[in-house]
């Protein structure tokens, strides 16, 4: 099923310059001999190690413990040694935060999540507790927790959930290469959310230059009961902006100062945060930390080759020092 979309005022038409990685499948980087991990990689507090200089740590083993309701646990992107915990480190903000050195080694020593197949029948709180156990924060640019975003309060009650598979920005693929290559996973992530936020509607917006993604989106939420459908876009910028694209999927406008939760909607991005829920509560021993993250730039014209990066199982500020 597909929906009609509101078309907001106002926009900009730069060139997408999509074609140059659009067709080009998700690649690994190769893990490196040393990882720094920012203690802030989300909204909020930065996160507190919970390990100490000299402790080896098994991959996807919590490192670091929430601050506070608007925090997030961090997770061990590799098996290895913990070198260093640095008092302040620079983070793609620009802003500094405590960081933690960790000389990685292949030694195939992992602690992923204890899987919960039957996530369907367990409680809201249960679900809400695996996510925010699990550290799943948005990759939308602020890295707001999700635990917080799935429990709204009592009397702003959540009818629409909004995949935001726009992706409007020039030259980014990342989520497009998602929704192709894990549609399933999104999917099934999407359900989970669904089902902790008690939403009647879903509603998948896809900008119209995505084809491929929209046909393996489409495919994969078919298997989703009740109100779901496909939201195609107008390829328009900012389409992927939260309070735009829940005017083009409902027509509700957000309020001055105001959060989607005020209209009724929770808007998620297509890929992090959907995959995430999935893998954290499904029947696959897989750690979030294992998602694929694929860089949030594709290459440039001056770039020879035009891949999808999609880096090791590490948290987004996870960096090498060398």
């Amino acid at each position: 099923m597909r929906a009609v979309a509101n078309i907001f005022k106002g926009g900009a038409h730069p060139p997408d310059s999509k074609a140059m990685a659009e067709a080009s499948p998700l690649r690994r980087i190769p893990l490196p001999g040393m990882l720094t991990i920012s203690m802030s990689q989300h909204l909020g507090a930065p996160a507190i190690p919970c390990v100490a200089v000299g402790d080896h740590v098994a991959k996807y083993q919590p490192i670091a413990r929430q601050k506070g309701l608007i925090s997030a646990d961090i997770h061990a992107p590799s098996a290895g040694v913990v070198k260093e915990i640095l008092p302040s480190a620079p983070t793609p903000s620009g802003r500094s935060a405590p960081a933690m050195v960790i000389e990685t080694e292949d030694s195939g020593d992992e602690q992923p999540l204890a899987p919960l197949p039957e996530w369907s029948r367990l409680a809201h709180d249960d679900l809400v507790g695996r996510v925010r156990e699990a550290g799943i924060v948005g990759m939308g640019g602020a890295g707001f927790p999700t635990a917080v975003k799935l429990f709204p309060p009592i009397d702003k009650p959540i009818d629409t959930i909004i995949v935001n598979g726009a992706e409007c920005e020039p030259y980014l693929c990342a989520d497009s290469r998602l929704m192709v290559e894990h549609a399933d996973e999104i999917a099934e992530g999407c359900a989970i959310m669904r089902r902790i936020l008690s939403a009647k509607t879903i509603r998948v917006a896809i900008e119209e230059n995505k084809p491929e993604a929209m046909r393996a989106m489409e495919k994969a939420f078919s298997a989703i009961d009740g109100d779901v459908a496909m939201l195609p876009l107008r390829t328009l910028y900012p389409q992927g902006a939260e309070k735009m694209q829940i005017f083009a999927a409902t027509g509700r406008t957000v309020p001055m100062g105001g959060l989607p939760m005020d209209v009724g909607c929770v808007v998620e991005n297509a890929g992090r945060r959907s995959c995430a829920a999935s893998r954290s509560l499904s029947v696959r021993r897989l750690s979030p930390a294992e998602l694929p993250r694929p860089a949030r730039i594709s290459s440039p014209p001056s770039v020879r080759r035009s891949p999808n990066w999609s880096p090791p199982p590490a948290e987004r500020a996870a960096r090498s020092p060398r």
